[in-house]
C-alpha cells in the first residue's frame, strides 16, 4: 500500500511540472431542436443568443455561427 502512495505522489508532482496556464475554456452543450422536447432547447439556444448580444466579447468558439 505504502508503493500505492508514493507512485501516487510521484504521478501528481511530475504531472504538476507539465501544467500549462490555461487562457481558453471551452464549454459545450447539446440541447434537443427536435421532438417532444424541443422547446426547451429553442429557449436554451434563444439563452445562447441574448447572452452574446449582451456579451458579444466573448469568443463561443472558432469554427461557431449563430442560426437565424
Amino acid at each position: 500500500m505504502k508503493r500505492f502512495y508514493v507512485f501516487l505522489v510521484v504521478a501528481v508532482v511530475s504531472l504538476s511540472v507539465f501544467a500549462e496556464e490555461v487562457t481558453e475554456v471551452k464549454i459545450g452543450a447539446g440541447w434537443e431542436m427536435t421532438g417532444p422536447i424541443a422547446g426547451f432547447g429553442q429557449m436554451s439556444w434563444d439563452g445562447v443568443k441574448l447572452a452574446m448580444k449582451l456579451r458579444p466579447t466573448v469568443n463561443l468558439c472558432h469554427n461557431w455561427y449563430v442560426h437565424s
